[in-house]
């Protein structure tokens, strides 16, 4: 008997992405840019997922020069950076 697979959801699906960036990072970007600025805990709490995935997103980003923090601490995509 076999066992019954994880569903395919954007949290378990691990694809490369033509922009070179890990999943959660290119997944935590692109909900970034439809949102809008925001802390990494309502970034996790909107994807549904927890503090330190988000947080470990926002890190590879703000590291590749693709997010910056903003005066009141929310992160926000750079224009002219990736796909902005």
């Amino acid at each position: 008997m076999s066992q019954p697979s994880t569903p395919k959801t954007p949290e378990t699906i691990t694809l490369a992405r033509a922009d070179g960036l890990a999943p959660d990072a290119g997944a935590y970007l692109d909900r970034l840019r439809l949102h809008g600025p925001a802390t990494y805990g309502a970034m996790a709490s909107a994807m549904g997922w927890g503090a330190t995935r988000a947080w470990q997103a926002e890190a590879k980003l703000r590291a590749a020069g693709l997010v910056r923090l903003a005066q009141d601490g929310r992160a926000e995509p750079i224009p002219g950076k990736g796909n902005s």
